[in-house]
């Protein structure tokens, strides 16, 4: 015993002298299944709203929803605006995108401000039917929306739609000075960027 002692005090000092450590043996990793994962469907919902305003427009946040069916719940747990502001993206305003997030999965709460200017993608009956699902809103401007400019009767009715409307904002063409525009031009929330008469058939 006294002479394995003897030879491991030399191996021992040899090392030292060469400098050479002792290896360690390697960490234990703890399987796969057992780390602990955190993902965007399981983040707590003020910290998912933090991650979703930093895309800014809702656009990109219905992207983020569209991934998965799981994600799209998230979302919509997390997204509780009072404006829809589709004029930053007009390009990818879709009237399925618009649906989605006033009458979708993806409405929740109380949409007060749609700003739909330059969104030439969309259809004048998905706007009335957003604002027939969302009757709260406030602000509308939909100037320069889908194909030719909105008729007085098309406006009349999306105002018919709107409980509590203050401003609306739109281009307008009508076949002179008919009954419809003159009721549109006596309503208080009405500002028309733009307005065109055509002149009526002569009989």
């Amino acid at each position: 015993m006294a002479a394995l002692a003897l030879r491991r005090s030399g191996l021992s000092g040899g090392l030292d002298l060469l400098n050479i450590q002792p290896e360690e043996p390697p960490p234990t990793v703890a399987p796969a299944d057992s780390w602990s994962t955190t993902t965007l469907e399981t983040l707590p919902e003020d910290a998912l709203a933090s991650v979703l305003a930093q895309l800014g427009s809702s656009v990109d946040q219905l992207v983020v929803a569209c991934v998965s069916s799981s994600l799209c719940d998230a979302v919509s747990r997390s997204w509780a605006r009072d404006a829809l502001l589709l004029s930053s993206d007009p390009h990818l305003a879709t009237d399925q995108l618009l649906l989605q997030l006033t009458l979708g999965r993806l409405a929740r709460g109380l949409v007060r401000e749609l700003d739909i200017a330059g969104c030439d993608l969309l259809t004048k009956s998905a706007v009335t039917r957003a604002a027939m699902a969302q009757r709260t809103i406030q602000r509308l401007n939909g100037t320069n929306v889908g194909v030719g400019s909105w008729t007085p009767e098309q406006l009349l009715r999306v105002i018919a739609a709107l409980d509590d409307l203050r401003v609306l904002t739109a281009d307008c063409r009508s076949l002179g000075a008919s009954s419809p525009l003159l009721r549109l031009l006596a309503h208080p929330a009405v500002r028309l960027r733009k307005l065109v008469l055509h002149k009526p058939e002569s009989g």
